[in-house]
């Protein structure tokens, strides 16, 4: 039976606890002042304590960091939510926002202050008490007020604890340029992508359009917080632009890589089309809204299907994330045809580098010709296809993998590729379209699906544009008339 003390204060409550003593010790060497405010029992007061689990993660310690957890009121998670953001009580750091999220480790919704996801809430008193699991680190600003989204590109430099690098501040120069400054300081409760390096072929291409595809307005979507599946439109006039996050986990760490994927139908501007970026930096707050920093602008590179595939295969290193759960269809694009590559497979727990299905494709077969030359639709099986596979018939994954299937990878290619350039709006018009070894049926719904006997695989990523086609992810990989 829960005992509730009159007149109890927050100080007194954790320590009773036991179980927050990282964040006491951090009260202790703070500032004197907040001390006494979280020993106050008559004020209302909502804060947001870490688990010892987080301060473990927390490689940048201060003893100004408290003021930035508590805040004035009694907020509940209906409250906090209601209220959207919220002043703490720290100074020349930004706001407290809050918002509900997907949490991917739960597969359900979740409450987060910032990125930091709300794990259980407590009435101390007058007051309320949210536990979380990450140290909210909000950097402090060397001028008197927080920066908003275009000063802070200008001058990385107001957020000292903030390391960038130099492309960042180049960024700000095209966004002069091109007139677009008050898209950048005026959105308010924005999100912004801000490269941090800008290559003289890419600099060429950049016009307004570009720019405004860089931001996302009327949401400040924190990454942790963001669902995968989710597209958000950009500022980018009034076409049909769409930007989509997903993550993907590496499985040599606990650690996270981030992609900005950036999609668009019905392009304005042929420098639009389909680009995949990593985000280097991600949560920077500023007044109105959230930056992350990405490798490269959001922008469609002329490249061929081929060369997109072997990216993404590079950037992924191939199949090394096989037994890590992925959301249906969030997986990346995988090309584990593509000649010369190396794919991570699994025996009896050890990961081994085997060669791909290249070096087994028939001498006078060249997948770089097949899809470099002429146009063509390529339907990709995703990560999550080639997971699924796994899961479904691990024996035939093996096969294809290993390479012992010795015409893998030539089959794979015909059954999903089309002689002619087909865009997703087209294929969904049509019954039904014959690849160059497989008729497959449409059937119609929410998202195209394709049917050969039995089988069926759906297109999860569509459009994905390249100078010589369409390449559409698909969520599965039809074995039925393979031969083993």
């Amino acid at each position: 039976m829960k005992i509730e003390i009159l007149n109890d204060n927050i100080y007194e409550w954790a320590q009773r606890s036991g179980e927050y003593s990282k964040w006491i010790k951090q009260v202790d060497k703070s500032d004197e002042n907040y001390k006494l405010f979280l020993q106050n029992s008559v004020l209302r007061v909502t804060a947001f304590i870490p688990t010892n689990e987080a301060f473990d993660k927390f490689y940048e310690p201060s003893n100004d960091i408290i003021g930035s957890h508590l805040v004035y009121g009694s907020f509940d998670l209906d409250k906090l939510l209601k209220i959207k953001n919220k002043s703490h009580i720290g100074v020349k750091r930004s706001m407290l926002r809050f918002s509900r999220g997907f949490d991917e480790s739960r597969n359900r919704s979740a409450v987060f202050v910032l990125d930091a996801r709300i794990l259980e809430s407590h009435q101390v008193g007058n007051s309320m008490v949210h536990i979380i699991d990450r140290v909210l680190n909000l950097p402090k600003s060397t001028e008197s007020v927080v920066p908003n989204a275009l000063e802070w590109i200008r001058n990385p430099n107001i957020y000292p604890s903030v390391s960038v690098a130099s492309g960042v501040g180049t960024f700000s120069d095209f966004i002069e340029r091109q007139n677009v400054t008050f898209q950048f300081s005026n959105c308010t409760e924005c999100t912004f992508f801000v490269p941090e390096n800008i290559d003289n072929k890419t600099a060429a291409k950049i016009d307004a359009n570009v720019l405004l595809g860089h931001v996302i307005p009327n949401q400040i979507l924190f990454l942790r917080s963001t669902n995968n599946s989710t597209p958000y439109k950009t500022k980018a006039d009034s076409s049909n632009l769409t930007v989509e996050l997903y993550k993907e986990e590496r499985s040599e760490s606990d650690s996270m890589e981030s992609f900005v994927y950036l999609n668009t139908k019905g392009s304005i501007s042929t420098h639009f089309g389909n680009t995949r970026v990593k985000i280097t930096r991600a949560n920077i707050p500023v007044n109105n809204g959230v930056i992350h920093i990405i490798e490269k602008p959001l922008i469609n590179t002329d490249v061929s299907i081929s060369h997109y595939l072997n990216a993404e295969s590079e950037t992924n290193e191939v199949h090394e994330s096989v037994n890590i759960p992925i959301g249906e269809g969030e997986g990346l694009i995988k090309s584990h045809f593509i000649e010369q590559k190396t794919i991570s497979t699994q025996s009896d727990g050890m990961f081994k580098e085997t060669a791909s299905l290249g070096p087994n494709i028939e001498p006078d077969f060249s997948v770089e010709d097949r899809l470099n030359d002429d146009c063509f639709t390529f339907f990709a099986p995703t990560e999550a296809a080639w997971n699924k596979l796994h899961e479904r018939d691990p024996e035939t994954y093996k096969k294809l993998i290993n390479g012992s299937i010795v015409e893998g990878g030539k089959w794979i290619l015909e059954q999903f590729l089309i002689k002619l350039a087909w865009p997703y709006d087209i294929l969904a018009s049509l019954p039904g379209i014959s690849t160059e070894t497989t008729l497959f049926e449409f059937l119609k719904g929410p998202q195209l699906t394709l049917k050969y006997i039995n089988s069926t695989t759906t297109i999860v990523r569509p459009d994905i544009t390249a100078i010589n086609g369409y390449i559409h992810g698909i969520d599965t990989v039809i074995t039925q008339d393979i031969r083993l």
